[in-house]
């Protein structure tokens, strides 16, 4: 087995016992490989990552309703409190989507350039998934940047 095969597999296991950390472990490692990814192993980045920020995202907005609920009740002690953990919560929330973007600039986008478009020997099918290999990097690209947005108001 290949080491591709070994990372696509590592990380669909992760998926299955529901550890998104190690599935994103497996597939950055598999990102820097520097292969193509395909349609199935960008879902499977894609998931991992949307899980490991999901719950930060999540418990970033619940702490912040925490604090505003401590400061009405005028608890100024237990605010600053919930305002130290949401701010480390703040930076793993910006380390996931720097690591995200590093790959998809470094990596991914790298790997579906526009001049692969003028290759005479590229076939359709082939041109299309150049293409839908882009704006799936650039629409995570835009949902990872929305993310850090969210934290760095």
């Amino acid at each position: 087995m290949s080491a591709r095969d070994e990372l696509r597999y590592e990380a669909r296991l992760a998926e299955q016992i529901e550890r998104y950390d190690d599935m994103v472990d497996a597939m950055r490692a598999l990102v820097e490989l520097g292969v193509t990814l395909t349609s199935d192993e960008r879902s499977l980045l894609s998931i991992a990552y949307k899980n490991v920020i999901g719950t930060r995202r999540s418990a970033w907005r619940v702490l912040h309703a925490v604090k505003t609920k401590e400061e009405a009740a005028h608890e100024s002690e237990n605010a600053r409190q919930v305002d130290r953990y949401a701010s480390r919560i703040g930076k793993e929330i910006k380390d996931v989507c720097t690591e995200v973007l590093r790959l998809i600039n470094t990596h991914l986008l790298v790997d579906v350039q526009p001049s692969t478009f003028a290759s005479s020997s590229t076939s359709g099918s082939e041109t299309r998934d150049v293409v839908l290999a882009q704006v799936f990097y650039r629409k995570m690209k835009g949902d990872y940047y929305r993310y850090l947005s969210e934290v760095t108001l």
